[in-house]
């Protein structure tokens, strides 16, 4: 992501939080939060059914091909890995003590890939 586009993000955060009171800020912010989860949630899903509905049902049914069903998941872990090692350099904190540390030392500020690579190994 471009340094310039974070900064403005920054930005609109810090001036949003500069026109509202605290109740409003931790409103505002929760709804984002609501909001980014359940969009990501919902791109999961979709891209589990998209996987489903046309490599596994469309594939799987018409050749018949029943090994597959051992393989798949074998690739998708292989794949998890893969991405981990060599896209997150093996960095990828488990659970949410990275969001607490940069809660209570960074000023609530997380780098960006942590923002995104947990969604993404998912």
């Amino acid at each position: 992501m471009d340094l310039k586009r974070v900064n403005f993000i920054e930005k609109l955060i810090n001036w949003v939080h500069e026109k509202t009171n605290e109740k409003q800020f931790l409103i505002f912010s929760s709804i984002l939060v609501g909001v980014s989860a359940g969009l990501a949630a919902v791109i999961l899903k979709l891209f589990v059914f998209f996987i489903r509905q046309y490599l596994v049902e469309d594939y799987l049914f018409r050749f018949d091909y029943k090994y597959l069903y051992l393989l798949l998941p074998i690739i998708g872990i292989g794949l998890t890995v893969f991405i981990v090692k060599y896209f997150f350099k093996n960095n990828l904190n488990r659970g949410n003590t990275a969001i607490l540390y940069s809660i209570a030392k960074k000023s609530s500020f997380l780098p960006f890939h942590q923002m995104y690579s947990h969604v993404i190994t998912s």
